[in-house]
């Protein structure tokens, strides 16, 4: 053979080993574009199933067995979302699984919750997506992998506060000392004569910033943040086809369909103060917890209308008439010439109410309205009360300064600082003032009255997210 045949065979040669390692190139590259594209969108689906299916598992975790229908709803949700899949939910395995995710479902260790029911973790079991291109180079299969974590907060138009109330448009929500007998602070069936203490479940920085405590010895403290800053759990009301659920147990029972509020009567009347005035901030039980300002205060986070100096503090001064769609009261009927004014006036016109809504949905933006849980049995001492109902108020008188004869102190927002426009009072005299003068004495709490609402005069929206549906539930994707 001659020597240029020998070349042009080592040509062909070498053009074929090139052309060969182009191709593996080539087919690398399809591989790494096509099949790695095609990963990347079943990563996403995943991505999105197992979010989905964290959300879901919130929603379900109800029931004797919390953890497991939250598991049941997870893997149906992700058998919707991403059909065609073959996933061995009882081999999965979640390695990194943080430490507070301490109840895990039977039916899946990838499926997990906090202990309050709080929090749910859903790992999707190890998925193999076949590969096209990749299979050439031996890589005939791509694992894909998603997990996600989701939490639930309580957003409502009210603050649920620690006290309960009788019937009637002018209730009595905390009386601790004499004098007791004018109404509406006169009997205990109009009247709680203490706080409900309820126990601190403890919430993120980021929403009320509460320790988690229910050890006694804290009623002061616990009654305190508790009115500034509205209960930190959820609760629900109780219907009769449902199991009651005990929402204390020592704190380790925190589902969402708390409908049994665990409480103990007292008179803490440093918690009324702090909550509705002074502000607290501190710690309990070793605890911090952030700071709240006092319910009542003026330009607080929570107070948005006028001031009036009370005993040398400007508390807020924002009337519940002002709210009113229509200002006249036309309903209450000859009962109400001209614009609603003053507390008798607007007492007037919530008695005669009837049907409709009759407050501007700006209602539930002030501190003043809250809500308060109504007992299908009214609490007569320490025990377990099923929540019948949740009803609107509108914090309205606060008593301060009394003695056994009469209140130094007497402040309704709205009202003329003292004599003829005075409302309804505790006191014994007849020419006691509304208070704005007086600055000598305890500044100490002794009542506090409101206006009771029917939720059927609130605006739709407000009524959605008021206290007691179960929709006030927010869930949030954990980033």
């Amino acid at each position: 053979m001659s020597a240029m045949t020998r070349l042009k065979g080592d040509d062909r040669g070498a053009t074929a080993l090139i052309i060969a390692l182009v191709m593996v190139l080539i087919m690398g590259i399809a591989a790494v574009v096509i099949d790695g594209g095609f990963a990347f969108s079943e990563k996403r689906q995943a991505q999105s199933g197992v979010d989905f299916a964290s959300l879901a598992a919130l929603t379900a975790a109800t029931g004797t067995n919390p953890e497991d229908a939250g598991a049941a709803e997870a893997k149906a949700v992700v058998a919707a979302n991403l059909p065609g899949r073959t996933l061995d939910w009882l081999a999965c395995t979640d390695p990194t699984r943080p430490a507070e995710y301490a109840i895990v479902s039977s039916l899946t260790p990838c499926v997990s919750f906090t202990e309050n029911f709080s929090q749910a973790r859903v790992r999707l079991p190890q998925d193999a997506v076949d590969t096209s291109f990749g299979a050439l180079l031996g890589l005939s299969s791509i694992n894909v992998r998603a997990e996600s974590e989701a939490i639930q907060s309580s957003q409502a138009s009210a603050d649920i506060l620690p006290w309960t109330a009788g019937s009637g448009s002018n209730v009595c929500l905390f009386s601790n000392q004499a004098p007791q007998s004018v109404p509406p602070c006169d009997g205990p069936a109009s009247g709680f004569f203490g706080y409900l203490d309820v126990a601190l479940y403890g919430s993120a920085p980021t929403e009320l910033d509460n320790p988690w405590t229910c050890a006694n010895g804290t009623s002061n403290t616990r009654s305190a943040i508790n009115i500034a800053k509205g209960t930190d759990h959820i609760l629900v009301e109780w219907n009769s086809g449902y199991p009651a659920v005990n929402d204390h147990a020592e704190c380790s029972n925190r589902s969402e369909d708390v409908n049994e509020l665990v409480v103990q009567p007292g008179s803490p009347t440093q918690g009324a103060d702090e909550g509705l005035i002074d502000g607290i901030s501190g710690s309990i039980n070793g605890k911090s917890f952030g700071p709240a300002t006092g319910r009542l205060m003026h330009d607080s986070t929570w107070s948005i209308g006028p001031a009036a100096s009370v005993r040398g503090e400007p508390l807020d001064n924002t009337p519940l008439w002002n709210y009113l769609l229509d200002p006249s009261c036309p309903w209450a009927g000859a009962a109400i010439s001209g614009a609603v004014d003053e507390y008798q006036e607007m007492l007037d016109c919530l008695d005669a109410w009837t049907s409709g809504t009759i407050f501007s949905v700006d209602l539930h933006d002030h501190a003043r309205f809250a809500a308060v849980p109504i007992f299908t049995s009214y609490p007569t001492g320490p025990g377990s009360y099923l929540i019948d109902y949740f009803s609107p108020v509108w914090l309205e008188t606060i008593y301060q300064n009394c003695t056994a004869s009469l209140c130094k102190t007497i402040f309704s927002p709205g009202e003329a600082d003292g004599g003829v426009a005075c409302p309804p009072d505790l006191a014994l005299s007849p020419t006691i003032n509304c208070g704005h003068g007086h600055t000598s004495g305890p500044d100490a709490i002794q009542a506090v009255t409101a206006f009771q609402l029917d939720v059927r005069m609130l605006d739709p929206a407000t009524q959605e997210f008021f206290p007691g549906n179960a929709s006030i539930r927010t869930l949030f994707l954990l980033q």
